[in-house]
């Protein structure tokens, strides 16, 4: 930015300041940051201690900057440093001077040229109220307000946390659902890891709905009595619904809420009674198969006995037969032998 008007004639670092102040504060016409903006930076060329920290919280704040603001932040703490080392701002804070220690103040609140310390400007501004500097009554009360605004704002985080935490640990999907979307704006490191932490909570209670329908079809399951008729059809049966519950229970793996444990104990305890009453089911079904099996290999070797005793008794009837015609042959031929 660039010093104009009368500003740029002024010769004294001290009236300088006090003319930016009054356009910067609205001591006389009201405020005209362009017009404050140029008689700071006239004082502080002039070597004004206050006049360069007043400059340069301004220009950080972009307050009469016109063009780069990326520049104009750069010329503050340009400024900024220049009065803590060079121009003394440091020392007359030091020596107890209330507009030094007021310029100090807005130079630490906003870390311009050094290191935050909120704390340290609070105490500046203190000082300078103290010494009844108005700017600094003023900033000291907005210092006040913005720590309240600060308490509130952690007071209303905590209480995110722990509602969140607290509908995690209960397990109700419809509070969890409407405890997350609550706060899904609130901002805050605490509020986030938490809400991340609710929302797993409240994709396991969609888990545990499934887990506990799945459980409820394999116990009706397990409660169904078979026999050697129905065996294979109850087996083939319990097949489906006791692998969704086994695949359920493997997604409940690893996650870690009291909600949850009683209720996957239930559901392993079910999954195993009616995984042990299906072998027992498939393994008589088989046991029928193989007597089956055995019984049709008996009837076939059965058959293929008598089929071959009919077979040999039908040979030795021939055979009787063949011996019964020759003989008859036989003593037909011995008569006509006589006769002739």
């Amino acid at each position: 930015m660039r010093v104009h008007g009368a500003a740029a004639r002024e010769t004294d670092g001290g009236r300088c300041f006090a003319e930016g102040c009054r356009w910067l504060y609205g001591f006389g016409e009201g405020v005209d940051y362009t017009e404050a903006a140029s008689y700071l930076k006239r004082g502080a060329q002039l070597g004004h201690a206050l006049s360069a920290a007043h400059l340069a919280s301004i220009l950080m704040e972009g307050k009469g900057v016109r063009g780069n603001p990326r520049a104009a932040q750069l010329e503050a703490t340009m400024w900024a440093m220049r009065s803590c080392d060079a121009m003394g701002l440091n020392d007359q804070a030091a020596g107890g001077d209330a507009g030094a220690r007021l310029a100090l103040g807005l130079l630490l609140q906003a870390g311009i040229g050094c290191e935050m310390n909120q704390a340290l400007a609070v105490n500046h501004f203190r000082a300078a109220a103290m010494a009844g500097d108005a700017v600094a009554m003023n900033c000291l009360a907005g210092a006040v307000e913005e720590g309240l605004a600060a308490c509130a704002r952690l007071a209303e985080q905590k209480a995110a946390v722990d509602a969140l935490a607290k509908a995690a640990a209960k397990g109700d999907g419809a509070v969890l659902a409407r405890v997350v979307a609550q706060y899904e704006s609130l901002p805050g490191d605490a509020v986030r890891r938490a809400r991340d932490a609710a929302r797993d909570a409240l994709a396991v209670t969609e888990v545990r709905e499934e887990l506990l329908r799945h459980k409820a079809a394999c116990a009706k399951l397990e409660r169904e009595s078979w026999k050697d008729a129905t065996c294979e059809a109850y087996a083939k049966k319990t097949e489906g619904p006791l692998l969704e519950l086994e695949k359920t229970l493997a997604r409940c793996a690893g996650k870690d809420y009291a909600w949850l444990r009683k209720d996957v104990g239930a559901a392993s305890s079910t999954a195993t009674k009616l995984r042990a009453k299906r072998d027992k089911a498939a393994a008589r079904a088989q046991a029928i198969a193989m007597e089956k099996l055995a019984s049709a290999e008996r009837a076939r070797v059965l058959a293929a006995q008598a089929e071959a005793r009919a077979e040999a008794e039908e040979k030795k009837a021939a055979e009787a037969k063949a011996q019964k015609d020759a003989l008859k042959n036989a003593r037909r031929n011995a008569r006509r032998g006589v006769a002739s």
